[in-house]
């Protein structure tokens, strides 16, 4: 009976060393998929504000074209607002001479 308990102790004994080191490897695994994790997190969050500025700096030249197109259009339509004006004056000016020698 006490040899039938000491080969058992003996395997219980070794099982239990042999689980202790999975568990210390299982851990060891773990701190190291942990760190993994942290410094991949880290990488994505320095990759999305890179990404994020590059796309601040897009939005701010496609703005910064746009207000110089807008200014563009301002300035062509004065311009084609004060020539319309003076092409119907012109026209006034040019239908009055026309009825003038007929009123006479």
């Amino acid at each position: 009976s006490s040899g039938i308990n000491a080969e058992y102790g003996g395997e219980f004994s070794e099982r239990l060393v042999t689980l202790e080191e999975e568990n210390k490897n299982v851990k060891s695994e773990l701190v190291e998929c942990r760190t993994r994790h942290k410094l991949e997190v880290e990488r994505q969050g320095r990759l999305h504000e890179d990404e994020m500025g590059e796309v601040q700096s897009r939005i701010k030249t496609a703005f910064a074209k746009r207000d110089e197109l807008i200014k563009e259009l301002r300035d062509k339509s004065t311009a084609a607002s004060a020539r319309a004006d003076h092409l119907e004056a012109l026209l006034i000016k040019q239908r009055e001479q026309l009825l003038q020698p007929m009123t006479k």
